[in-house]
């Protein structure tokens, strides 16, 4: 009566408060008799959020948050851009990009590019170890980083994707000369059991001293003679080269090389250096460079020069000019 009675109501939250019995009207998203109860939109499923969002409710309210994995941009909650994840896409994925297919846009989980595995993706993948390999006859596997090749076998060479049998073959004559303890051991006799085991071990000194060279395909030892220990053998190779010049000039630069690096040759567990090496009746010197060893054995044209190219000599045509 005369409008002497406050209204209970919470005005912040109140629409309206009854003139009469002072009942109280809340506003939107509150509740209750004086409106001081918040209504929990969330939980009474009267929320309206877009795709890839949920609700939080608020005081009087509720608003739309983007899920994890996703962040807003022009009012609309896409997926995080590549490399990153999370909440808000606030986090860095570690995944090793150039080795992963994808990061996952909530937890940051790698799934790697195939040929890679690990959490990050940094660990290859030996596919040949593993047998995970598919190779054609006569090729084997060799692992790369997060893959692999098929290499053909030696003695083969690649063709129209077929490994098929290296068309040449070429014989190398050498006569080596090796620092060795020939004590107790009378090879006068081609046919006694000191020369025939010392020719085999020759043998297997040589093959382990050129494999390095694939096209190698076999080592036969022709004699034995003492004076320290000379070796006379011929070397076979596979090549495409249809002379012998080729196959001279790749023995003559393995030994070289062994010449240069003190190597030796491992004969009965004991390595002997060459004191001499004669190539097809040519003697082949430690410091001799591949276009010496051309000059020897294969020289260029009276109209080119040669040029030491890597491990390769190359013959170029003179520039007259």
């Amino acid at each position: 009566m005369n409008c002497n009675i406050s209204c209970t109501c919470q005005m912040s939250n109140t629409k309206t408060c009854d003139n009469v019995n002072g009942s109280c009207k809340c506003f939107p998203g509150w509740k209750g008799e004086n409106c001081t109860t918040d209504e929990d939109e969330c939980a009474d499923n009267l929320f309206s959020c877009q795709e890839h969002s949920y609700c939080v409710n608020t005081n009087g309210s509720y608003i739309c948050v983007c899920d994890d994995g996703f962040t807003l941009k022009d009012n609309i909650c896409g997926v995080c851009t590549a490399g990153k994840y999370g909440k808000n896409c606030n986090n860095s994925c570690k995944c090793q990009m150039s080795n992963t297919k994808t990061c996952d846009n909530v937890i940051g989980a790698c799934t790697c590019l195939p040929g890679w595995n690990g959490d990050n993706c940094t660990s290859d993948v030996d596919e040949c170890a593993d047998n995970l390999f598919s190779c054609q006859e006569h090729s084997h596997c060799v692992n790369i980083n997060g893959s692999y090749v098929c290499v053909c076998d030696d003695g083969f060479i690649l063709k129209d994707n077929i490994c098929g049998d290296l068309p040449f073959r070429h014989t190398v004559s050498l006569v080596i000369t090796i620092d060795y303890n020939m004590t107790g051991f009378d090879i006068s006799n081609k046919i006694s059991a000191n020369y025939l085991k010392l020719s085999d071990a020759a043998q297997k000194g040589l093959l382990e001293s050129l494999k390095k060279e694939a096209a190698v395909i076999s080592v036969t030892i022709m004699n034995l003679r003492q004076g320290s220990l000379i070796i006379y053998t011929d070397i076979t190779m596979a090549t495409n080269n249809t002379t012998d010049k080729a196959s001279e000039m790749k023995i003559a630069m393995v030994f070289v090389e062994i010449l240069k690096n003190g190597i030796g040759i491992t004969i009965n567990n004991t390595n002997g250096n060459i004191l001499h090496l004669i190539i097809s009746g040519v003697e082949i010197l430690k410091n001799d460079t591949p276009c010496n060893i051309k000059s020897k054995l294969d020289p260029c044209a009276a109209s080119e020069t040669c040029k030491n190219e890597g491990e390769e000599a190359v013959c170029r045509l003179v520039n007259l000019r």
